[in-house]
């Protein structure tokens, strides 16, 4: 939580995520660097890696073969088109 201010702040992001990535936020209708996209495919990547890991253990904890997803994760559809 060191890096996001969901709580208390007026954006999700605090000085320590600028600081750890080397970057500013992209302010709106600015140029989208290689940088901006090269974090926008990792968060993707982790967030797939994520997802498959937390359906596979609910598959060997239940035996289940279907999995309904809800929320904002549960509307990637990229992530929900892979598998």
């Amino acid at each position: 939580m060191h890096y996001f201010d969901f709580l208390e702040g007026n954006c999700m992001y605090g000085p320590a995520l600028e600081e750890l990535l080397g970057l500013p936020p992209r302010l709106k209708n600015t140029e989208i660097l290689q940088a901006h996209t090269d974090i926008a495919k990792s968060l993707q990547v982790v967030l797939e890696e994520i997802l498959i890991e937390k359906a596979n253990y609910l598959h060997a904890k239940t035996g289940l073969e279907n999995l309904c997803m809800a929320g904002g994760v549960a509307l990637n559809c990229v992530a929900m088109a892979k598998y």
